[in-house]
């Protein structure tokens, strides 16, 4: 009979073989002798390495196991949003990890991932955050953490609307880690100043479930439209790509709905929060022919992106 890896066996029947392993030592039965008797009882083969192990307390059977159990929560709702957004499933069978990963460019964002996911899988040390270079278009330094927990990883990995059931409970948690995510400000800085709010996605399904529970929680209005076709040729820092999904965009716009999103929702981002803040402090303090300028004395703007002027 071929010899079994126990990480591959089910949590549950691992831990019954290993606190099966520990009683029989108790009684005084060595490694070889428990590993028939776990032969008898399961029709299982250990390797006697793996038993030896466990009796003389060098291994556990799930050493670093964090108990995952879904249920209904901010950190859950969070951790969702950030799943349909810049988050990412890896599974590396042979090195038996299961990993959820986020990558980034703002260290702000990975520190508040870290501290929710930490929460989540009740990890006081909090997950470690490192940086990595190559990821991100423009180049430089981008911050990435990494968990593993296999739990959570076959959690994460069902479809999205079954997902959507979970965050009901806590949809602006939610709704911030989307943003996080996939999130935008919008800054119309032309004759006329304006202010608003996006979030892109290639799933339209998800982005008609944040409209719905914009509207019903925050009494926030969007509408949903397409951004990118399928095949169609994007520029993107500098380079031609194409498109292999249809990307979607939800915008909200207007300034009572970006004070209600400030207020209810927000970012754990700060460049994108404050960028939202300056806008609505512009439009609320200054008439209308001098609101364009007030903002450019705050921000420039790089390709895309209006960036705040230091001092």
């Amino acid at each position: 009979m071929k010899e079994i890896d126990v990480r591959k066996l089910p949590i549950g029947l691992r831990l019954k073989i290993y606190e099966y392993a520990l009683f029989l030592n108790k009684k005084g039965l060595k490694s070889s002798e428990i590993r028939m008797e776990v032969l008898k009882k399961w029709n299982l083969l250990i390797r006697k390495k793996t038993i030896y192990r466990w009796i003389t307390n060098r291994h556990k059977a799930c050493r670093q196991l964090r108990i995952f159990m879904p249920t209904p929560s901010k950190e859950l709702s969070y951790i969702i949003g950030v799943l349909f957004g810049d988050g990412t499933l890896k599974n590396e069978r042979k090195n038996y990890q299961y990993k959820f990963i986020l990558r980034t460019k703002d260290r702000d964002f990975a520190e508040y991932f870290s501290n929710q996911i930490s929460k989540l899988l009740n990890f006081p040390g909090g997950y470690k955050i490192r940086t990595e270079n190559g990821f991100l278009r423009k180049g430089g330094k981008g911050y990435v953490v990494s968990v593993s927990n296999k739990m959570l990883f076959h959690f994460l990995s069902k479809d999205a609307e079954y997902l959507m059931n979970y965050v009901k409970e806590y949809p602006a948690d939610f709704i911030r880690g989307l943003f996080d995510s996939d999130g935008f400000t919008i800054i119309s800085c032309g004759k006329k100043f304006r202010v608003g709010f996006g979030i892109v996605n290639t799933n339209i399904k998800i982005l008609e479930f944040v409209k719905n529970l914009l509207r019903d929680n925050f009494g926030i209005t969007s509408k949903i439209y397409t951004t990118i076709k399928k095949g169609h040729k994007v520029k993107i820092w500098g380079k031609i790509y194409t498109a292999n999904k249809t990307v979607y965009g939800l915008v909200s716009s207007g300034l009572n709905n970006a004070k209600k999103f400030l207020r209810f929702i927000s970012s754990s981002i700060i460049r994108k929060r404050e960028k939202l803040e300056d806008a609505v402090y512009i439009i609320e303090n200054f008439p209308t022919n001098l609101r364009v300028s007030e903002w450019l004395k705050m921000y420039k703007k790089e390709g895309r992106e209006w960036i705040r002027i230091a001092g």
